[in-house]
């Protein structure tokens, strides 16, 4: 398995592994992944902000169009969220969805899902930088959002809410005795159902 090595602004460089390829299956292959993983504090350029950031552009794009859940299988940002996500590109999966965030009513499930997604993604960029406080936080807020969600669909955006609190509660567990979750021991998967 070839090692990658990334900034950690707390401990210095640290080698972490790829994301084993077992299980993750891409959901819009005609996307190519950024060169690096984006961690903020480490000394890469900032993808948006930065002239040699990996997504820099000279304009802004323009706001994502409205969507609708039931579009979920054609809308590619959703589609390339999740597969940056499971490649952990945890920074990268949480702006690809903030666009789809953005533009619906946040009261709604469909920005609930969205919302504890990006959360559940940036909380795994703390488990990275190794901030007990941070993943707390922010699994808490998905945790919420997910329940709500959960509440009112059996499935949404091809995901089921109740497999989802399971499989990130079991990941995270460690964080209600004040440990952090080991990246790459169990990580959770988002396993659309295509």
């Amino acid at each position: 398995m070839r090692k990658v090595t990334e900034v950690d602004p707390f401990n210095g460089s640290r080698p972490i592994p790829e994301p084993p390829s077992k299980g993750r299956v891409r959901y819009a292959p005609a996307h190519t992944f950024p060169p690096y993983r984006y961690v903020p504090g480490s000394g890469q350029p900032h993808p948006i902000n930065d002239p040699q950031g990996h997504t820099f552009t000279n304009t802004r794009p323009p706001p994502h169009a409205e969507w609708t859940p039931h579009l979920w299988p054609v809308l590619d940002a959703w589609l390339y969220g999740v597969d940056l996500y499971n490649h952990w590109y945890f920074w990268e999966a949480h702006e690809a969805w903030e666009g789809l965030w953005q533009v619906v009513d946040k009261s709604r499930p469909p920005a609930l899902l969205v919302q504890a997604l990006i959360q559940c993604s940036a909380a795994m960029l703390k488990v990275h930088l190794q901030s007990l406080p941070g993943v707390t936080s922010l699994w808490a807020g998905a945790l919420g959002r997910l329940t709500h969600v959960a509440s009112q669909h059996e499935v949404l955006m091809g995901l089921k809410p109740r497999a989802l609190i399971k499989q990130f509660g079991k990941y995270f567990a460690p964080v209600a005795k004040g440990q952090l979750p080991v990246l790459e021991k169990g990580f959770p998967l988002l396993v659309l159902d295509m």
